[in-house]
């Protein structure tokens, strides 16, 4: 969760050097993917401090950038996502304020997963992946906090994999269960109680949380 509105979390690319000054011997290691705050930057940006006196390379995190723009379509404190597909990051906002932050895995390069400025037009509490291609054919079942925004690609909850932060999916956008569920239900359309699925129907109703992918 991001606090007071600020993109102030990242996750580390790999295993990370903590040392007591910037650019100093490291006194102990961060093992990939954790995450930690960032509490200061140095006077070049090349490191951050993470702790009293506990600092990281800059080049060794993953560190989400606040989006300079609202997206086309977007309203004045409307709830949107935005994946940023070269860092493997997703970051939800209300508007132009960032609200929660967490690494995500997208498509494999022989599954790469496009830039996109779409809407969520339907969810599922659970639902069945289905790829019926000759070549890789696959069927998922109990795929978890699903929410497609084009005929084939979605955010959803992933447990077949704990690789988050590097490209893996077949296309999708893969997030943690935990992430995916929050997600899910902060997001429009809301899914009533006892319901599975909901679909949008723009003429009709409220439209879904919009979806912006981008390198």
């Amino acid at each position: 969760v991001v606090q007071g509105g600020k993109l102030d979390v990242a996750w580390t690319r790999r295993a990370a050097g903590v040392s007591a000054k910037p650019g100093g011997r490291a006194m102990r290691t961060l093992p990939a993917r954790s995450q930690v705050a960032i509490r200061e930057r140095s006077a070049d940006r090349r490191f951050v401090r993470i702790g009293e006196a506990e600092w990281v390379a800059s080049a060794e995190l993953r560190i989400p950038v606040a989006a300079e723009e609202l997206p086309p379509g977007v309203g004045e404190g409307e709830r949107w996502f935005d994946v940023d597909l070269d860092d493997q990051l997703l970051v939800a906002y209300e508007g132009a304020r960032p609200v929660y932050a967490t690494l995500v895995s997208t498509g494999r390069p022989t599954h790469a997963t496009p830039p996109a400025l779409g809407r969520v037009v339907v969810k599922h509490r659970t639902t069945t992946l289905i790829n019926s291609t000759a070549d890789e054919s696959y069927s998922v079942a109990d795929v978890p906090w699903t929410m497609f925004y084009e005929h084939t690609l979605a955010l959803h909850g992933t447990y077949w994999h704990d690789a988050f932060g590097t490209v893996r999916s077949h296309g999708c956008v893969n997030l943690a269960p935990r992430d995916a569920r929050i997600l899910f239900d902060w997001s429009a359309p809301e899914v009533p109680p006892g319901w599975n699925a909901v679909y949008t129907t723009p003429s009709l109703g409220p439209k879904g949380s919009l979806v912006h992918i981008h390198r």
